[in-house]
This record gives C-alpha cells, structure tokens and sequence, in this order.
C-alpha cells in the first residue's frame, strides 16, 4: 500500500484526460441522429482512447508495485503496456481524424461570372 499514494500523484493528470474523453463520448452519442457516421467513428475513438489511458494507468501501477525490479520479466512487461498504449492512442486519434471529416455535404460549386 505504500506504492498508492505516488499512483494517484503520477495517475491524475490521465484522469484528466479519461473526464475530458468521456465527454467527447457523451457529445458523441448525443449527436448520432445528425450526424451517424461521424459519432460512430467518435464513440469508437473515445472507447479506445480510455482504455488507452486506462492501460497506462496500470502500466503505472504495475511499475510502482514491482518496485523497480529490473528484470528481464518486468521489462518484457512494460513494453507490454507501452506498445499497447501506443497502439490504442495512435489508433483512436485516427478514428477521431475521420470523424472530423465524416458527413460531410459538399460545397455547392461557385458560380462562374458571365
């Protein structure tokens, strides 16, 4: 127990971002009626990007209860997290790029003087 108090400290800043995606979600399903594929692209992003941020919290949790054992185990492991992290923010920042430019309606073309 004595690894929890520093979990919180280095844990905080991603809730943060855990409360900020959260809302992302909730604004997500609020507007699935105007615009679907948009918010479906949206809700799969923020879904992913929590447990992004979910698995460096554990990463961290992992870390601090190990105690920094440096053993061929424990950093085998924490590229684990690392990768999978990656993985998931590169992979939810992709969708969230598509989302922006999903359901779009083109432009009328410009009228042309005569």
């Amino acid at each position: 127990m004595d690894y929890l108090m520093p979990l919180l400290v280095t844990s905080a800043p991603r809730a943060l971002f855990i409360i900020l995606f959260v809302v992302g979600l909730v604004m997500a399903v609020a507007r699935r009626a105007q615009h679907p594929n948009a918010s479906r692209l949206a809700i799969i992003a923020f879904v992913v990007l929590i447990a992004g941020e979910l698995v460096q919290v554990a990463s961290q949790a992992y870390l601090f209860t190990h105690n920094f054992r440096a053993t061929p185990d424990f950093a085998r492991t924490l590229g684990y997290f690392s990768m999978g992290s990656l993985a998931l923010s590169i992979t939810g920042m992709t969708l969230l790029v598509l989302a922006v430019f999903a359901d779009r309606s083109p432009q009328p073309a410009p009228l042309r003087p005569s």
